[in-house]
């Protein structure tokens, strides 16, 4: 995990200061200047958006306040966002000239993509343990599991010694 933070970590700092050479320090080379908040959301919301999808799923019931606290606030930013953009024609936001199909072109995947990938992760866990159930020497008898690597191992392990012990062996 700490791996993982420090790389995302020095990416976030490495796009933050290209961001700011090229808006502040006029860095045309960058290709940033003149890009508004919708080419941001265009660029950034899928892959942050599964960036953070295999972090939600491990910490979702432990942090499930934080979590909450965090979709409430970009929920209040958003809304706020696009009530200006739209209202007080903010150009930096680039929201003029938007449809509602350009709204669902930019949130479907990132929203959709997570949360159908969770389902079908939950499903194959799901699975995963009728199955371990259902098979002799399975959860219910105290085994690490028959869909497990260890379950599977103990088994072949005692499965071995059985076949070791055989006059053919």
């Amino acid at each position: 995990m700490q791996r993982y933070r420090f790389h995302f970590g020095t990416a976030a700092l490495v796009l933050a200061l290209l961001a700011v050479g090229g808006y502040v320090g006029n860095w045309s080379w960058t290709g940033f200047r003149g890009n508004t908040l919708w080419d941001w959301l265009h660029l950034l919301l899928l892959p942050v958006a599964l960036a953070f999808w295999p972090l939600w799923l491990r910490t979702r019931r432990a942090d499930d306040r934080l979590w909450r606290l965090a979709a409430g606030i970009g929920l209040v930013v958003f809304v706020v966002l696009l009530v200006f953009g739209y209202g007080f024609d903010w150009a930096w936001v680039g929201f003029q000239g938007n449809t509602l199909w350009d709204w669902l072109e930019l949130l479907i995947l990132p929203f959709v993509l997570p949360a159908v990938l969770t389902r079908l992760t939950a499903e194959a866990e799901a699975q995963a343990q009728v199955e371990a159930v259902a098979e002799p020497g399975g959860a219910a008898s105290g085994d690490a599991g028959a869909g497990s690597a260890s379950g599977l191992a103990s088994r072949r392990t005692d499965t071995d010694a059985t076949a070791g012990d055989s006059p053919g062996a």
